[in-house]
């Protein structure tokens, strides 16, 4: 059945249908400002499972997927399949993981870092620990994250132009970047481009005259 189901990885990555669908467990946050694409929101503590896979974004996602989904399967020390959750996300080596959510992703001269958020249900007391020494378990406190929403494919030149609209527009509203950009894919694989939802993160902090 392990099997099977890592065999199966490509077809149950975020759980989601080809037409957009999402039915997992997604983290909870508060919105505090939203103007069009943009986003400001509260998200509250996590726990994430992550790994670091070494080139361009492009080349560094499937490879680190498989990893992590690994573990979720029941590569661990309890043998126990762990429920997959939205988005899958990445960012830099550069940086430290300051959050959760979708898989997310986020750029680095050397490499990337891919995390999968865990099911609310799970502490770090009574989450199975990975036997692969290449994923981190680690605790992520509550952050401010701003957001920009967009569709289509993910690439690096998005995540160059969007984190940079983003950036402009935090600025306007008083709030200053705390980390690099990061990306957050929502979406089973095979969703047509126009349904799926992306994102790109930066967490930030308000400042004040």
């Amino acid at each position: 059945m392990k099997l099977l189901a890592f065999l199966l990885i490509p077809f149950t990555t975020t759980a989601c249908s080809i037409f957009g669908a999402r039915t997992v467990e997604e983290p909870k946050y508060e919105v505090i400002l939203k103007e069009k694409n943009f986003e400001v929101r509260k998200y509250n503590r996590m726990i994430i499972a992550k790994t670091y896979v070494e080139g361009k974004y492009e080349n560094t996602s499937n490879k680190a997927f498989r990893i992590i989904a690994d573990y979720i399967f029941g590569n661990n020390i309890a043998e126990k399949e762990i429920a997959m959750t939205a988005p899958v996300m990445q960012e830099p080596s550069s940086e430290k993981i300051a959050m959760t959510a979708p898989v997310v992703q986020s750029p680095s001269e050397k490499g990337w870092y891919m995390y999968f958020i865990m099911p609310s249900k799970y502490k770090m007391e009574n989450l199975p620990k990975p036997n692969n020494k290449d994923v981190i378990v680690e605790e992520v406190s509550e952050q401010t994250v701003a957001v920009y929403t967009y569709s289509g494919f993910t690439t690096q030149d998005k995540l160059d132009k969007y984190g940079k609209e983003l950036t402009l527009w935090l600025q306007e509203k008083g709030y200053t970047p705390v980390s690099s950009i990061r990306s957050a894919r929502y979406n089973h694989p095979l969703t047509l481009p126009f349904l799926r939802t992306n994102e790109v993160h930066i967490s930030v902090k308000k400042h004040y005259p």
